[in-house]
């Protein structure tokens, strides 16, 4: 019998095993993404114990980075975003309509080759269209990056309500003392 060989770090998961994951395969393919051994010769509880292996495995807390090698080239995250052009957001929304086929292509938006770097500082080249060589970087860099976006949508919530309320006790209790009614 063969014997089923499949990552143990969730860093050796490309995006494109990811995206192809999250469509609910089948048991058969899903150990399709991460073994190309004879199937039909595996049992089915070897089977079973490999998708759950998988499973636990892309049950991942991720973290956020700025900058990212892949395949030797230094990519960073969009860092002025009153650069970002019109184009790029029609691009995102599109994209994000689909993530399961298309976080490739939203990656390829949101990090970009860098041109210079001086410490944490960093340019990024402009955006090309270009998408299919995300599809191999690892998945835990596409989640991190959406990690980052779920934190600061919590934030700015949390600040944009605070802020409201604020200004609803400012207008409430003016300072002439005649209030609102």
């Amino acid at each position: 019998m063969n014997k089923i060989k499949i990552p143990t770090n969730f860093q050796d998961v490309t995006l494109w095993q990811w995206m192809r994951y999250k469509k609910e395969l089948s048991p058969i393919d899903k150990l399709k993404l991460f073994w190309d051994g004879n199937i039909s010769a595996v049992s089915i509880n070897a089977l079973q114990t490999a998708n759950d292996a998988i499973d636990e495995l892309m049950d991942v807390d991720p973290r956020f980075f700025k900058i990212i090698n892949h395949k030797g080239k230094e990519y960073g995250f969009i860092n002025d975003w009153d650069k970002f052009t019109t184009g790029e957001w029609i691009d995102v929304e599109t994209y994000c309509k689909d993530l399961t086929l298309n976080a490739h292509k939203v990656m390829s938006i949101l990090y970009r080759p860098t041109k210079t770097r001086a410490g944490d500082n960093y340019e990024i080249e402009p955006y090309n269209g270009s998408h299919e060589d995300f599809k191999e970087v690892p998945a835990s860099f596409f989640l991190g990056m959406m990690v980052f976006f779920c934190e600061n949508k919590s934030k700015y919530l949390t600040s944009f309500q605070a802020s409201l309320m604020e200004k609803v006790t400012q207008m409430l209790l003016r300072k002439d003392g005649t209030g609102m009614t």
